[in-house]
């Protein structure tokens, strides 16, 4: 194919200098490039939002898995609910048995949910914990280190980090909507 040197109006520099090629879809390709952006909008999806679901797993009554979002706090506290980890401590023992625990797998996510999911696991006396090949950062870690042994006679930590196991800290943040930085007074 020989190009033309000749400037034709309305043309943009890319085109003018043969950096955009045309070229012809081949039958199926637009088919093709659907389902590759519906499988990955899938799974980035999924891969935000954090789920929050009941297990009889040894050792864990709730896992929490993936990014922490807005209305996480809710769907834990009714998890907890239905499986009786919101009761008052009203006898000698622990209200919640280390059994009972909520286990985390979360790159973090949202402070405001965090800090409301570790005051619900604080006050109720929950235990915490992080299994092995899993990851607890940034607002997970709150939610980690509120693990306790709630009872009448008996308030502690009550958290437990597997070796193989990563936990996270770091200072929270405010990023404001139009890019500035806040102001300290």
């Amino acid at each position: 194919m020989k190009r033309s040197s000749r400037n034709i109006i309305g043309q943009t520099p890319s085109a003018r200098y043969g950096l955009i090629r045309k070229h012809k879809w081949q039958p199926g390709a637009a088919i093709r490039l659907l389902i590759i952006t519906v499988l990955l909008g899938a799974w980035m999806e999924s891969s935000q939002a954090a789920r929050v679901s009941t297990t009889e797993n040894p050792g864990c009554a709730i896992v929490l898995t993936g990014t922490i979002e807005q209305g996480d706090f809710a769907r834990l506290r009714d998890a907890a609910r239905d499986r009786g980890l919101l009761k008052p401590a009203d006898t000698g023992e622990p209200s919640n048995p280390q059994d009972q625990a909520v286990c985390l797998d979360s790159p973090g996510g949202s402070y405001v949910e965090g800090r409301l999911i570790a005051g619900l696991v604080h006050e109720f006396g929950i235990t915490t914990r992080v299994p092995s090949q899993a990851e607890c950062l940034s607002a997970c870690a709150f939610i980690f280190m509120a693990g306790r042994a709630h009872g009448a006679e008996t308030d502690g930590p009550s958290r437990f980090l597997n070796v193989r196991a990563k936990l996270g800290f770091h200072a929270p943040y405010l990023a404001l909507q139009d890019g500035r930085r806040p102001v300290r007074t």
